[in-house]
């Protein structure tokens, strides 16, 4: 894991704090047309400003009569971005059930887990999975 300190923002005088990653968002991110490249951008932009993630996963819920959206994942390791579009039966399984999706989509806004100290408990099955990965 890198243990790296994220850069200190730098404020402008007027209260406001810079922000690189905010700024980009706000400005350049807006020319993507396509989820894929918005998502492998946005990565590439987390890392330059000294966010050391090795995995993202940007998940758009729409409304439709057969997908329940679509995930875009992002990995350090390789310049593709998976799509994947699960139908709603993917509600149904155990699966999604014992994910952190689960509680997300029901209300609970985000879930946060480190993996990255000793003695962490790992209560969704998933977190076994990203941890061996790194």
């Amino acid at each position: 894991m890198d243990t790296t300190p994220l850069p200190t923002p730098t404020g402008n005088g007027s209260g406001a704090v810079a922000n690189p990653l905010l700024t980009w968002l706000l400005t350049d991110a807006w020319e993507c047309s396509e989820p894929r490249l918005l998502t492998r951008l946005l990565a590439e932009k987390m890392l330059d400003v000294g966010i050391p993630i090795a995995r993202l996963r940007i998940t758009i819920r729409i409304l439709h009569p057969q997908y329940l959206g679509t995930s875009y994942t992002w990995r350090r390791d390789t310049p593709e971005v998976d799509e994947f579009s699960p139908t709603y039966d993917v509600l149904q399984t155990e699966m999604y059930q014992r994910s952190p999706y689960a509680g997300i989509f029901e209300g609970a806004g985000g879930l946060r887990r480190r993996l990255d100290v000793a003695g962490v408990v790992l209560d969704f099955p998933i977190l076994e999975d990203l941890k061996a990965e790194g």
